[in-house]
C-alpha cells in the first residue's frame, strides 16, 4: 500500500507513536500501518558505551556494544599488573618468593620480595688488606686489585710504616742508626729495640778537615794530623778544621831566579817580577833579554814595516830601518799640481793655467777650479745666411752648413714672402716693380749701400726689378767677438768693425766671474 493510500487516522497513530530503545546497538521505526515500533540492529561500528571501565573504543558489532580490553604491563618479573573495575585504571600487585632473576651474575638465590627480585652478593673476600676485592659482573669471577700505599701490620715489631706494595704487606726498617760510622746498628726482633755495636779498626769520617786516614777507635771515629807546608815562599800555611789546609798568598818581595825581571813579588802564591824593558822604539829590530846576563839585545829584522809616511808603499825593514818605495800622485790632470805630504798622501792643488779640453771648437782653454774650462768657440762658422744652421765638429773643428726652413729677407724690396730654399733666401716677383730699364728701379732702391743695387731683368716679361747678384754686401765674422761685430756701414756700404752697446750682456768665459758686460768694445763683469 502506497503512503498516499494511508488515511489520516493511520498518520495520527505512528505521529502519536513513542518508539524508544535502551539499547545503544538497536534502532526502532514506527510502522505506518499499525502504529507498532519495529527494532532492527544497528550498523556495525556505531560508538556506544559498554559500561565496563576496563574497556576502550566501544563500537556495536552484530547488534551488540563491545569493547577493546584495557592492557596493563607489570612492573617486573615480580610484580602483575591488573585494570581495576571500580577505576579503569592498571594497579601493580607486588608478587613474592623464588623464580626470579636479577640480572646480576655476582648473586646467587634470587627471590621477589615486596615487588623487586634480590640476590646474595658472591663473597670474594681473600682476606689481603693489601687487595681490593670485587666480582666482575661479566663473567661472575671475583677479581682482586692490588691497593698500593694503603696502610697495613706486616706483623714485624723492626719494621716502621707498613703500607701496601703490589698485594703485599711490608714496612721500612725501624731508624735504629746513630749516625755513628763506628757501630753497627741493628734491630732485635723479639722486642723491635735496637743495638748499636762498636766496629774498631773501620774506616770513617771524623768531620775534621785537618785529619786523614780516619778509622774506629771503639765508637769514636780518629784521624792523623794533616802536613799543609806546599814549600812555596810566598804561601802562608795553616789548616782550618772546616775547609782544611790554607794557603794565604800576601804580597811579599821575593826572588824569580830571572835576571830579566825586576822588583820581584809574591802575587797569588807566586814569585813573579816585571820584565825588563828592553824595546828601542824601533820597528826593525827584534828586542829581547838575554836570560843569562840580563843585558838588552837589539838583532835587526827583515819582516814589513810601516815608515809612518803616506808617500811611500811596501815598506820592509833593511838593515834596522824601515824603508819604502815612493808612490806616484800624477792624476794625469793637466789642471793641478801633484804633490806629496807624508802626514796626509797625494794633494792634488787646482792652478790657474792654459790647458786644452779636447774639443776643437774652443780655443784660449783654461784651468779653472781644477779643471779645463772651453774658451771662445772658433773658427767662427756663420756663414751670415740665414737660409743654414752653422755648427762646428769638436772632434776636428770643420764648419757645417746645414740648410733650415724659415723665413728670411733676400735684400730684393721687389720681393715678397721670402723663405729660405735648400739653403738659399728667395722671393716672390711683385708686379709694382715693373721696368723697362735700370732707371726705373732706382725708385725701389733703399738708402743703404748695403742692400744691393737693382737691375730691369728683360729675361721675362712683363720685365721686373731684380737684385743684382754680389751687390749685397756681406761682411765677415772672422773677427767679430761677443762685444764688437764686423757690420756693413749703410752710408758707404763698407764692413768695419762696431762696438755692440755699452752694457749690452756678453760672456767673457770664465765661469768664475758674474755680471759680464759689454764696454768699449770689450767683454768685462763687475767683479769675481
Amino acid at each position: 500500500m502506497a503512503d498516499s493510500d494511508i488515511g489520516p487516522l493511520q498518520a495520527d497513530l505512528c505521529a502519536a507513536a513513542e518508539c524508544r530503545t535502551e539499547d545503544p546497538c538497536t534502532t526502532v521505526s514506527c510502522n505506518p500501518v499499525t502504529g507498532a515500533c519495529l527494532e532492527s540492529p544497528a550498523a556495525d561500528g556505531i560508538p556506544c558505551d559498554d559500561f565496563d571501565p576496563c574497556t576502550t573504543g566501544d563500537e556495536c558489532t552484530a547488534s551488540t556494544c563491545a569493547g577493546t580490553p584495557i592492557e596493563c604491563h607489570s612492573a617486573g618479573i615480580c610484580n602483575q599488573s591488573s585494570c581495576e573495575p571500580e577505576t579503569g585504571q592498571c594497579a601493580q600487585h607486588p608478587l613474592s618468593g623464588p623464580g626470579c632473576d636479577d640480572g646480576n651474575l655476582c648473586t646467587t638465590g634470587d627471590t621477589c620480595i615486596d615487588g623487586a627480585c634480590q640476590g646474595n652478593p658472591i663473597d670474594c673476600d681473600d682476606g689481603n688488606p693489601c687487595t681490593s676485592d670485587s666480582c666482575d659482573a661479566v663473567d661472575a669471577a671475583c677479581r682482586h686489585v692490588p691497593i698500593d700505599g694503603n696502610p697495613c701490620d706486616d706483623l714485624d715489631p723492626c719494621t716502621v710504616q707498613d703500607q701496601c706494595i703490589d698485594t703485599v704487606c711490608a714496612g721500612l726498617p725501624s731508624p735504629c742508626d746513630d749516625d755513628n760510622p763506628c757501630t753497627a746498628d741493628s734491630c732485635l726482633s723479639s722486642s723491635g729495640e735496637c743495638a748499636h755495636s762498636p766496629l774498631p779498626g773501620t774506616p770513617c769520617e771524623d768531620g775534621n778537615a785537618c785529619t786523614a786516614d780516619d778509622s774506629c777507635a771503639g765508637p769514636v771515629c780518629t784521624g792523623k794530623p794533616l802536613d799543609c807546608n806546599d814549600g812555596n815562599d810566598c804561601t802562608v800555611d795553616a789548616c782550618l778544621p772546616s775547609s782544611g789546609c790554607s794557603y794565604k798568598t800576601p804580597q811579599l818581595p821575593c826572588d824569580d831566579g830571572n835576571p830579566c825581571t825586576q822588583s820581584d813579588t809574591c802575587s797569588a802564591g807566586q814569585c813573579l817580577g816585571t820584565p825588563l824593558e828592553c824595546g828601542d822604539a824601533n820597528p826593525c829590530t827584534l828586542d829581547s833579554c838575554d836570560p843569562a846576563s840580563g843585558a838588552c839585545q837589539h838583532l835587526p829584522a827583515d819582516w814589513p814595516c810601516d815608515d809612518s809616511s803616506l808617500c811611500t808603499s811596501g815598506d820592509t825593514c833593511v838593515l834596522g830601518a824601515c824603508v819604502g818605495q815612493g808612490i806616484s800622485c800624477d792624476d794625469a790632470n793637466p789642471c793641478t799640481a801633484d804633490s806629496c805630504l807624508p802626514l796626509s798622501g797625494c794633494k792634488h792643488l787646482p792652478v790657474n793655467a792654459p790647458c786644452d779640453d779636447g774639443n776643437a771648437c774652443t780655443l784660449s782653454d783654461l784651468c779653472l777650479a781644477g779643471s779645463c774650462q772651453p774658451g771662445k768657440y772658433s773658427p767662427p762658422c756663420d756663414d751670415g745666411n740665414p737660409c743654414t744652421a752653422d755648427s762646428c765638429l769638436p772632434a776636428d773643428g770643420s764648419c757645417i752648413h746645414k740648410p733650415v726652413a724659415a723665413p728670411c729677407d733676400d735684400g730684393n724690396p721687389c720681393t715678397a714672402d721670402d723663405h729660405c730654399d735648400s739653403g738659399v733666401c728667395i722671393g716672390t716677383d711683385q708686379d709694382v716693380c715693373q721696368c723697362a730699364n735700370d732707371a726705373d728701379c732706382a725708385p725701389f732702391e733703399d738708402a743703404s749701400k748695403c742692400n744691393g743695387i737693382l737691375f730691369c731683368d728683360k729675361a721675362v716679361l712683363p720685365s721686373k726689378c731684380k737684385l743684382m747678384p754680389g751687390s749685397l754686401v756681406k761682411c765677415s765674422t772672422l773677427y767679430d767677438t761677443p762685444c764688437r761685430k764686423v757690420l756693413c756701414q749703410p752710408e758707404t756700404g763698407v764692413c768695419l768693425p762696431t762696438d755692440m752697446p755699452d752694457f749690452s750682456p756678453c760672456n767673457d768665459g770664465n765661469p768664475c766671474t758674474t755680471g759680464d758686460h759689454c764696454l768699449g768694445g770689450e767683454c768685462t763683469h763687475a767683479a769675481p
